[in-house]
């Protein structure tokens, strides 16, 4: 039976596995980009606490696209936040 410990060819070829899994999973995050562009997405009472109007408003405000949204799944609306903030300036 072998003794195992930081000398054993074993040991040494799994930290030199993990040496460059590490290696790849820096290189992955130093060239990603974030999803949507950075955007932040708004819930529904984000939005409308934001620009100070009811739920209500803000979907009609969706179906007549007076501001633009992104549908995730199939019931949660999300409203970009930069488009929000300018929007309210106006």
């Amino acid at each position: 039976m072998e003794l195992i410990n930081g000398n054993s060819e074993i040991i040494k070829d799994f930290f030199q596995s993990m040496e460059r899994m590490l290696e790849g999973i820096g290189k992955l995050v130093k060239e990603s980009k974030p999803h949507l562009n950075g955007e932040k997405f708004l819930s529904n009472q984000e939005a409308s606490k934001y620009l100070k109007v009811s739920i209500r408003t803000l979907q009609e405000w969706r179906d007549t696209g007076v501001i633009p949204y992104i549908q995730r799944f199939l019931t949660c609306s999300k409203t970009m936040e930069s488009k929000v903030s300018l929007w309210s300036i106006h």
